[in-house]
């Protein structure tokens, strides 16, 4: 049975290389909360320092990408500018996209592998950065 790309609506983007992924999660911004009282002890409430977000990609295909195969094997947490992009049903059509700064793979695990199957498989991808944004489709 041949999985169909449309499935996966997710792309990691790596330099060249493209990864499909069927989910994406932690694709948060979040900012810790600070409280103070004012001088006449009424208290009120700042945001403080952004919290680096933690992705989780799930179900994801390659083939072939060394890169990303190297960045993953490297042993070391080198960083990279990536982006994850949701896209509709055409390679075309992308409606969201995520820009991770100074990302890292913080682990990657493997589901059972098909024989039958020319693809290689990721089961989940954890990914840690210093800050995300934001960009909707145009």
């Amino acid at each position: 049975m041949s999985t169909q790309i449309s499935e996966y609506r997710f792309r990691l983007s790596l330099g060249d290389e493209v990864i499909p992924f069927k989910s994406a999660t932690g694709l948060d911004m979040v900012s810790e909360t600070i409280d103070y009282k004012d001088g006449m002890g009424g208290p009120y409430q700042m945001p403080g320092k952004k919290v680096p977000p933690t992705i989780a990609l799930r179900q994801g295909i390659f083939r072939g990408q060394a890169g990303f195969y190297d960045w993953m094997s490297s042993g070391a947490a080198v960083k990279r500018d990536t982006a994850i992009y949701l896209i509709g049903t055409s390679e075309d059509n992308v409606y969201m996209t995520w820009n991770l700064v100074d990302a890292f793979s913080t682990c990657l695990s493997a589901p059972g592998l098909d024989a039958q199957s020319e693809e290689a498989t990721i089961d989940e991808l954890c990914l840690t950065a210093s800050s995300i944004t934001v960009t909707p489709s145009q």
